[in-house]
């Protein structure tokens, strides 16, 4: 089993047993890395992301990496379907994006939450793993559920009003 981990603006890939990481990127910006993925179709694909708002891959288990795109704002977390792995939702710090070409192109569906106040700061995206159109949100707002993919949302009730409250996390 592989592990791959991140500190500051460097990412380590774990050797047997977890005793010793190799260094496989240092981001030559200094900007943090936010956000580590490996592929679990592929695990020679790695995903991450920077604080800057790049995503980054290697194909080839971290040897090499290059830019596949670039956010133009920060990132916090890139989620991955496990039922199709070219399905990507990226959450930055200004909304809701998604992929399904592996990172190639973005739609972003910020504008798919203007309903509902606060819901641009997303603390937590869950997929359902039999479904990747099938979304949650943990938001400022409240929770959220989308059954297209991000194109809509619709509210979910908890015991707490909308708004009043941040969801902070899913499982």
């Amino acid at each position: 089993m592989t592990l791959i981990a991140a500190r500051g603006n460097v990412i380590y890939k774990s050797k047997e047993n977890f005793g010793e990481w190799d260094n496989i990127y240092t981001n030559p910006e200094n900007s943090s890395i936010v956000s580590v993925k490996i592929d679990s179709y592929d695990p020679n694909r790695y995903f991450a992301a920077t604080q800057n708002g790049q995503l980054i891959v290697s194909l080839d288990g971290g040897a090499t990496w290059s830019n596949r795109y670039q956010f133009g704002e920060e990132i916090k977390k890139i989620y991955q379907s496990d039922q199709d792995t070219r399905v990507l939702y990226a959450v930055t710090d200004k909304g809701l994006y998604k992929s399904t070409d592996a990172g190639e192109g973005w739609e972003k569906l910020t504008d798919n939450l203007k309903n509902f106040k606060n819901a641009k700061k997303i603390h937590q995206l869950f997929i359902d793993p039999n479904n990747f159109s099938h979304i949650y949100l943990a938001t400022d707002y409240g929770l959220l559920e989308s059954k297209d993919g991000g194109l809509s949302f619709i509210p979910i009730n908890t015991l707490v009003p909308f708004g009043k409250l941040p969801i902070k996390v899913l499982a």
